[in-house]
C-alpha cells in the first residue's frame, strides 16, 4: 500500500500536498463533480445531470457506487483491487453482473478508476467517444 500511496502523491497536482492524500482507503467519500467529453471538449457539471453519485473505497477490497437521481437511489457493489492498465496505475472494480451504473463501453462488469490532478478519473467511455467521469473528495 505504501509503493501506492507514493504513486498517488507523484500523480497529484504540484498545487495538491500528499497530506491531503488521495489514498483511495483514506477517503471517506468521492462525489460526483462532473464529466468531460473529449469529443466535444465540454464539461458538464453532476448538479446539470441531476446526479448525486458517490463511491466507496472499503478495506478488505469492497466498493461500492450510490447514485440518486429524481429522488431514485440506486447502489451497485464490487471488488477493487490496484491495477495497471495501459501504463496507468489505478484500481480495477469488478462487479458480480452488469448494472446501469457500470460505466464502460465495453459490455463487461468492470470499471477503471486513476487519480489526475487530484481527481478520482473514470473513463470507461472514452475509448468509445463517451465521457470520462470525475470525481472529487468530499471534505469532512
Amino acid at each position: 500500500m505504501k509503493k501506492l500511496a507514493i504513486i498517488l502523491c507523484a500523480t497529484i497536482s504540484l498545487g495538491t500536498s500528499c497530506s491531503n492524500s488521495v489514498d483511495p482507503l483514506e477517503v471517506e467519500t468521492w462525489r460526483l463533480s462532473s464529466t468531460y467529453a473529449y469529443m466535444t471538449m465540454t464539461e458538464v457539471s453532476a448538479e446539470e445531470l441531476g446526479i448525486d453519485e458517490g463511491i466507496f473505497f472499503e478495506e478488505g477490497g469492497r466498493f461500492i457506487k450510490s447514485r440518486e437521481r429524481d429522488n431514485e437511489t440506486s447502489s451497485a457493489q464490487g471488488v477493487w483491487q490496484e491495477f495497471t492498465r495501459n501504463g496507468q496505475t489505478g484500481f480495477l472494480v469488478n462487479y458480480p453482473e452488469n448494472s446501469p451504473l457500470v460505466f464502460n463501453c465495453f459490455g463487461s462488469p468492470e470499471e477503471f478508476y486513476f487519480v489526475r490532478d487530484g481527481m478520482l478519473i473514470q473513463d470507461g467511455a472514452t475509448p468509445c467517444d463517451g465521457p470520462e467521469y470525475r470525481y472529487t473528495v468530499v471534505s469532512d
